[in-house]
């Protein structure tokens, strides 16, 4: 078929395309030295090929030969005389230089389950376990079916609160992994959605799964990773069954069932909701989707509203947040679609789009717009009648608002432009949004919604968690971004403190005028690069090494040489006591190092300065919570707990484990009344169910903190090669050591169990390599495949 291409050019087609597979067909990426082994294996196979026929082996050698033995090819000789050589050189560089790259982490991610568990104070044995909702449904489904359909539809809808009270921040309202948390872990939690996931398990290990969580996997599916809870300690035996059948039916999806009757039968039943879905609309639609966050009468006090923050939308009053109509006007009906196509960033509400069609989403708008009491978007001439008890209106004649803000004038993002903006912003903003725009109040007044809601201003140094602001794909990204920030600044946004920055009546005077609300957006989008990169760009931090004294300053300028890098926190939902709704939600880390110590900036954005006492995070304190002092911890293994290669052994990155204990550098702020010194701590941990144990002899830890302006910078310091009675971690140069992080929002009710973190994540002391050897050793290499090639050509011999 290929006879037209020379035998050996062949070959060489026959490996780049082998290595073109392996290095794109195969996710996650396959290691360098796999992939290595994998392309020698290859090449053997493909010169065992052509050396096995003598005429085949003859015509592979023959441009060989050629070039080595013929005076025509002199120049081609030459070439590759040098470029061998210069390839391998290059190549033993790459193996030289030191790798920045994190260890890989293979992990198996449906490793195979024991074949007996033991939980609920009974054993299960794995291999013929099985739903037993989902039996009692199939058992009655042919003679008694409405009986069975209503076993059946009560676990579903038992399942789903269930669901939504304790799974779906990280696994999400799509079921598809993306929770309102899901990115802060390490992996990310099951697609739901992925028909290569559940709909291939039986439901007697996902039973397994989700009983014994992360600790329960196997030592393949790396349970130093996994933040899956052990839901057996805080939901019953039933419960489990419920949300088993609850996923698969909001998935439209079927277990693996070996029985082929069986599972003809619950496909069935699968097809018949399926086909009824495809085509709902309007109030069935919203009381499948939408209900379970917003309530059933749009109040937005769904089984999952207690535990969110924001609250989700309550409809009753007729506002929506974010619309494009001017002032008070009501949302336009495409600012409700727009809502529910994208979503709103770092909220539990995600954009519907992949689960339902445009006809679908337009279907919902005039349901929500239902829900007002207010006679909002009910026509002026109704009547009395027109409306039921509690002021809805119950025709469907609702007003149309087409009115958009005007988005004419924007001015140019110059240096100029941004001076008068940041001007504007200081005497506009800085009461509710802070100095620096990190969403400190500095007026003293607490806020709330209209809902009575606690509500803190938007962090705009973070432009990833902007709701409905940040527009991130496209040449006009940034265009799109300040139009959106200048239209929140023009509208407001209703039922919230964010007042409108433009006039709605004839005759009254703009509050901000149009040139400078432009100024100011430009501003705001400015205040992006004032801070760290987004959380989850990269996993590793590396070291600055210091040839001198490490700075004991946090303000000082040395640390402006150190890279920054930030990683998402997330609430601990991973055990009891747990925390739902926290407020700081990323942590960025310089490190530095001499040859005896190291040392840790850590810095938070956290709109209040949380020490009992302090004055205006007491005047703006929430009645409910109790304030405690804010804290920050680093966690690190003890010196024989991990493993960084060939795989990769960690703790549990809550606490450790009793195989794997941890070390945690801890910082408190202490307090203003009464008046408490920071404390400073070092704490031995060996389990999450395991008591902490302070080292109270243990002086060896040096940390301060400082807050301003809505930003704690804390520094810790320490010894670099502590005691080996301590079993610390000796922290040395050219190793990745697992490294991760834990804040305390005092004023946010947190302390204990309760508090922000990271998983894992790597820290890394690069290692001074001499140039002599750097470069020595490839140029060593190149020379001694120069003169390879110079005897090969020498020893060939030439044609008459």
């Amino acid at each position: 078929m290929f006879n037209f291409i020379p035998t050996f050019w062949r070959a060489i087609v026959v490996l780049i395309i082998a290595y073109l597979v392996l290095t794109n067909a195969f996710p996650p990426l396959l290691p360098k030295t796999l992939l290595i082994q994998y392309m020698v294996i290859i090449l053997v196979g493909v010169l065992l090929y052509y050396s096995f026929n003598e005429e085949r082996w003859n015509d592979f050698k023959k441009p060989i030969t050629n070039v080595l033995t013929k005076k025509s090819h002199f120049v081609l000789r030459w070439f590759y005389l040098l470029a061998i050589p210069t390839l391998v050189a290059f190549t033993v560089y790459g193996m030289v230089k030191p790798s920045f790259d994190a260890p890989v982490e293979l992990r198996q991610v449906h490793p195979a389950p024991p074949s007996k568990l033991k939980v609920f104070n009974k054993s299960f044995n794995l291999t013929t376990l099985e739903n037993p909702i989902r039996s009692k449904v199939v058992a009655k489904l042919v003679n008694k079916r409405e009986e069975a359909l209503t076993i059946y539809n009560e676990a579903v809808s038992a399942g789903k609160d269930t669901y939504y009270k304790n799974c779906f921040y990280c696994h999400g309202d799509l079921l598809d992994g993306d929770g309102m948390y899901g990115k802060g872990f390490n992996p990310l939690p099951i697609n739901f959605q992925d028909v290569g996931t559940i709909a291939q398990l039986q439901e007697g290990f996902l039973f397994w799964r989700i009983a014994t969580g992360g600790p329960g996997l196997p030592k393949e599916g790396t349970p130093w990773k996994s933040a899956m809870p052990v839901w057996h300690e805080m939901i019953d035996e039933n419960q489990i069954w419920e949300v088993i059948t609850f996923i698969y039916d909001y998935i439209g999806q079927v277990p693996r069932i070996w029985d082929s009757e069986i599972s003809r039968i619950v496909t069935g039943l699968k097809d018949e909701i399926n086909t009824k879905r495809a085509t709902l609309m309007g109030k069935e639609l919203y009381q499948l989707r939408c209900e379970q966050c917003h309530g059933e009468q749009g109040m937005g006090d769904g089984v999952a509203a207690e535990f969110l923050y924001p609250k989700p939308r309550d409809f009753s009053l007729g506002l929506l947040k974010y619309k494009t109509s001017p002032g008070t006007e009501l949302a336009r009906d495409e600012d409700i679609k727009n809502v529910i196509r994208h979503g709103l960033e770092g909220t539990g509400m995600p954009g519907w789009t992949s689960l339902m069609t445009e006809e679908q989403i337009a279907s919902l708008v005039p349901v929500i717009k239902s829900f007002d009491t207010t006679a909002a978007w009910s026509p002026e001439e109704a009547e009395d009648e027109d409306f039921d008890d509690d002021g809805r209106y119950l025709k469907n004649d609702l007003t149309i608002s087409n009115n958009i803000e005007p988005t004419q004038g924007q001015e140019a993002y110059t240096a100029e432009s941004l001076k008068r903006g940041k001007k504007v912003f200081i005497k506009a903003c800085k009461e509710c949004h802070g100095n620096e725009g990190r969403g400190n109040i500095t007026s003293g007044k607490r806020l709330e919604d209209d809902w009575g809601y606690r509500i803190w201003p938007r962090d705009l140094t973070k432009a990833w968690t902007y709701r409905f602001s940040n527009f991130t794909k496209g040449k006009t990204a940034k265009d799109d971004t300040i139009k959106a920030i200048y239209e929140r600044l023009s509208i407001g946004i209703p039922g919230t403190p964010m007042p409108a920055h433009r006039a709605s009546g004839e005759g009254n005077k703009d509050p901000i005028n149009l040139a400078d609300r432009w100024h100011v957006a430009n501003y705001v989008y400015s205040l992006r690069e004032t801070s760290a990169s987004d959380p989850g760009e990269k996993t590793v931090i590396t070291a600055k090494e210091v040839k001198g004294a490490l700075p004991t300053a946090i303000d000082d300028k040395a640390w402006d040489s150190a890279e920054k890098v930030t990683f998402r926190m997330v609430p601990n939902i991973i055990k009891e006591p747990r925390l739902f709704t926290p407020l700081n939600d990323s942590v960025a880390v310089k490190v530095m190092y001499n040859k005896d110590e190291i040392a840790f900036l850590l810095e938070v954005d956290d709109r209040t300065d949380s020490r009992p006492g302090e004055k205006v995070s007491t005047q703006i304190h929430d009645a409910e919570l109790k304030m405690f002092a804010d804290a920050f911890a680093i966690q690190l293994p003890k010196q024989d707990s991990f493993i960084d290669s060939p795989v990769v052994e960690k703790p549990l990155f809550r606490h450790g484990d009793k195989k794997h204990p941890v070390t945690i550098w801890y910082w408190n702020a202490g307090s203003v009344k009464p008046e408490k010194a920071a404390m400073t701590a070092l704490i031995d941990a060996n389990g999450p169910d395991k008591k902490l144990l302070i080292r109270h002899q243990d002086r060896t830890l040096d940390a301060n903190g400082k807050w301003k302006d809505g930003q704690w910078k804390v520094l810790m310091k320490r010894k670099r090669f502590p005691s080996e009675k301590s079993g610390d971690i000796q922290i040395e140069e050219g190793k990745f050591i697992p490294i991760s992080f834990a804040n305390w929002d005092g004023n946010n009710g947190e302390k204990g169990a309760k508090h922000t973190l990271t998983t894992w994540y790597w820290l890394f002391l690069p290692k001074a390599i001499p140039n002599s050897t750097l470069y020595g050793i490839p140029f060593a290499a190149f020379l001694i495949m120069f003169i390879f090639g110079l005897l090969i050509v020498r020893s060939a011999k030439q044609p008459e």
